[in-house]
């Protein structure tokens, strides 16, 4: 019962991956360059991806007055099994 929480978030494969490689090495902050290497994006797409994961509500922009380079886990899914 229940599901998994990226079920129940509705994210896509992409998104998956990024928010299960930030908890799987306990990475506080993401960057679209990193998206990129592991997801094989180009870093243009990653920023899309991204910014997906903030409308959602999984991740938060680090910098909000410029442009956003750094990019933050918003939800405690720490309860939940990735």
């Amino acid at each position: 019962m229940g599901g998994d929480v990226i079920e129940q978030m509705k994210l896509t494969i992409q998104e998956e991956k990024v928010v299960r490689r930030m908890k799987q090495f306990e990475l506080e902050t993401v960057t679209p360059r990193e998206v990129a290497e592991w997801t094989g994006l180009e870093k243009k797409t990653a920023r899309k991806l991204l910014k997906g994961l903030v409308d959602k509500e999984v991740l938060a922009a680090s910098d909000r007055l410029e442009r956003v380079r750094k990019y933050t886990l918003e939800k405690d899914l720490s309860k939940f099994i990735l």
